[in-house]
């Protein structure tokens, strides 16, 4: 038993670990869209320059950047256009693999057989539940 308590332990530290890393991660990422998107191209706005080599750091240079999407309420509309002005290659029909995961389960659990066309592969983990 002692293994194993060592075992859920160390998983519990690795976890509370990867979730400080996550917070961290979040809040460095923020910055780094604060500095490339508001804070860098202001300052270099200012100074009138579009690209400068800085040493121990490296080259900055502004770039025009476009960031596109398709309001859901808009879906169809946009597929449509995109059809007919022959861009429909764009379009791609996918499933999200999680919840293909919880189907599969869900499946599974009332007995139904799962077709060869479905990757299935069942593994037991250990799962732990934070105690309080």
């Amino acid at each position: 038993m002692s293994k194993i308590v060592e075992l859920a332990t160390e998983l519990a530290e690795l976890k509370l670990q990867k979730e400080l890393l996550g917070n961290q991660e979040k809040a460095i990422n923020i910055r780094i869209e604060e500095l490339t998107r508001i804070h860098l191209p202001e300052a270099m706005d200012e100074d009138g320059v579009s690209n400068i080599s800085i040493d121990g750091v490296g080259r900055i240079t502004l770039r025009g950047e476009v960031f596109a999407s398709i309001r859901a309420d808009n879906r169809e509309a946009a597929y449509e256009w995109l059809r007919d002005t022959g861009r429909g290659s764009l379009i791609s029909e996918t499933v999200n693999a999680s919840t293909l995961k919880a189907a599969v389960k869900e499946w599974l659990k009332q007995g139904e057989e799962i077709p060869d066309v479905i990757n299935v592969t069942p593994i037991t983990v250990a799962v732990l539940t934070k105690s309080k």
